[in-house]
C-alpha cells in the first residue's frame, strides 16, 4: 500500500517540508503573525473575525456601513469558514483568541493541497509517480503569492481552487459513472463560492467551458 501510492506521500513530505522551511516562523507561532498590518490585509483579518464574534446572520456583515452592515461577500469575510468558526466558538468560546492562527493555517496548508491536486491530475494523465511528485510541489511552491507572501484578499490565497476543480473534471471525464463526480463538482463550486464568489464563478466556467467544448 505505501508503495503504490509513494507519489503522494512524497508529495506531502516534500511540500510539508518546504511549508517548513518557508515559513517555519508563522507555522510555530501561528496566532501571533499578520501577513499584513494595513490595507486589504489588515481588513481581511478584521472581517474574519468581527464576522465570527459578534455578527448572529450567516449573510449580514455588521462590522461595515453602519448601521445598515453588508452583505457578507463584500469585506471578504469567507462566509462558509467564518460561519464555521463562529459556530465553533459558540462550543468553545476561547476559540476565537485564536482566528488569527486559523486565517493563517488555513491559507498555508492550501498550499500542501494544492500540491496534492496537482499531484492527482499528474497522475491522471500518466505521469511518473516520482516526477509528478517533483513537479505538483514546484508548481505549487512557484506560486507568486507563495514567493511574494499574501498581502491581501486572503480568502483568493487558496492556491488550491483551480487543480481541485480540474482533477474532478478529470475523474468525471473518466467515470463509467459520472454523475457521481458531477455532483461532487456541484458540491466542490458551492464550496468555493461560499470562501469567495470569485472562486466559485472560475471554477463553475471552467466546467461550462470543457463542456462547451467537448459539445465542439
Amino acid at each position: 500500500m505505501m508503495m503504490k501510492h509513494r507519489g503522494l506521500w512524497y508529495t506531502l513530505a516534500l511540500s510539508v517540508a518546504l511549508l517548513a522551511f518557508y515559513f517555519g516562523a508563522v507555522l510555530r507561532s501561528p496566532g501571533q503573525y499578520m501577513f499584513n498590518t494595513a490595507g486589504d490585509g489588515l481588513k481581511n483579518y478584521f472581517s474574519f473575525a468581527w464576522h465570527a464574534e459578534h455578527d448572529t446572520s450567516f449573510t449580514t456583515f455588521s462590522g461595515m456601513n453602519y448601521p445598515f452592515g453588508e452583505h457578507i461577500d463584500y469585506p471578504d469575510a469567507q462566509p462558509l469558514q467564518s460561519n464555521l468558526w463562529r459556530a465553533v466558538a459558540k462550543v468553545w468560546p476561547g476559540a476565537l483568541q485564536h482566528t488569527v492562527a486559523v486565517v493563517n493555517l488555513m491559507m498555508l496548508f492550501s498550499i500542501v493541497l494544492c500540491a496534492v491536486f496537482l499531484y492527482l491530475i499528474m497522475r491522471e494523465l500518466a505521469m511518473p509517480d516520482l516526477v509528478a511528485a517533483l513537479f505538483a510541489v514546484l508548481i505549487s511552491f512557484l506560486a507568486p503569492q507563495v514567493l511574494r507572501g499574501t498581502q491581501a484578499h486572503y480568502a483568493l490565497a487558496y492556491g488550491c481552487a483551480i487543480p481541485s476543480a480540474m482533477w474532478v473534471l478529470l475523474r468525471q471525464w473518466r467515470s463509467s459513472r459520472p454523475w457521481r463526480w458531477a455532483a461532487g463538482m456541484v458540491l466542490l463550486i458551492l464550496f468555493w463560492l461560499f470562501t469567495h464568489v470569485y472562486l466559485g464563478f472560475i471554477s463553475a466556467v471552467l466546467v461550462l467551458a470543457t463542456g462547451a467544448l467537448v459539445l465542439v
